[in-house]
């Protein structure tokens, strides 16, 4: 397809977090996200992808809630992870904000949804979750984190991190 087509998301090892529950999570949006990206460029863009879309947000709260309560057990970055949780919030606020009028126009997911959730489902998983990847693995090597754990990405080189630490998207439809 042309250019500006939203991208499938491609689940592979460079989105986990470490936590078996978060990843099921993530793992689940990417599946649903899939399945509403291979629906709307068939054309079966209609009421049961909006439902799709209804799951995604409620999939996003739940696991918002998860990775909050994970990070909420660690006091010592409660500073760091208010960052996260005011991530969470605008995102959610975006998603619903783009689902209400969506709906109110009497409109259905369409390509231009597609491309705003993958857009944001990418960044959830490439970008604002690296942190929390950080916490489960300083949790699990040092029982709590410290604040001086720094993921792999955030020490390599800027080019290496791209090429090497990033996780791909999908090639298009």
């Amino acid at each position: 397809m042309g250019k500006g087509h939203a991208a499938r998301i491609e689940w592979n090892h460079g989105l986990t977090v470490g936590h078996a529950e978060i990843d099921r999570q993530h793992r689940e949006m990417v599946e649903l996200f899939n399945t509403l990206h291979a629906a709307v460029y068939a054309g079966q863009a209609g009421e049961a992808q909006d439902r799709m879309l209804d799951r995604l947000l409620l999939l996003a709260k739940e696991n918002f809630a998860s990775e909050e309560s994970l990070m909420s057990a660690h006091a010592e970055e409660q500073e760091r992870f208010g960052v996260h949780r005011a991530i969470h919030r605008g995102m959610l606020q975006e998603m619903q904000m783009l689902r209400d009028g969506l709906f109110q126009r009497g409109g259905h997911v369409n390509a231009k949804t597609l491309n705003f959730i993958s857009k944001w489902l990418f960044e959830h998983l490439t970008h604002s979750d690296r942190e929390l990847a950080d916490l489960v693995r300083c949790a699990r090597g040092a029982g709590i984190c410290t604040g001086d754990c720094r993921s792999r990405a955030d020490r390599l080189p800027d080019s290496e991190n791209r090429e090497s630490a990033a996780p791909k998207r999908g090639a298009e439809l």
